[in-house]
């Protein structure tokens, strides 16, 4: 827990070694990241969406 609060909080540091050790990889794993990210946001909304159409089909 502690290393992920220091990850966050000094996230500019660390991204300075990721960028060194990785090179253009660091930019894919950071496409992937937020991707991941927005996708598991907005994913939970769209399912219950898709849960009510097929509830309102069924009525019909």
């Amino acid at each position: 827990m502690d290393f992920l609060l220091d990850f966050i909080l000094h996230i500019d540091q660390y991204m300075i070694d990721i960028v060194q050790e990785y090179h253009m990889w660091a930019y894919a794993i950071l496409f992937l990241l937020i991707v991941a990210i927005i996708v598991v946001s907005i994913l939970p909304a769209v399912v219950e969406v898709l849960r009510a159409r097929l509830k309102q089909r069924k009525q019909k």
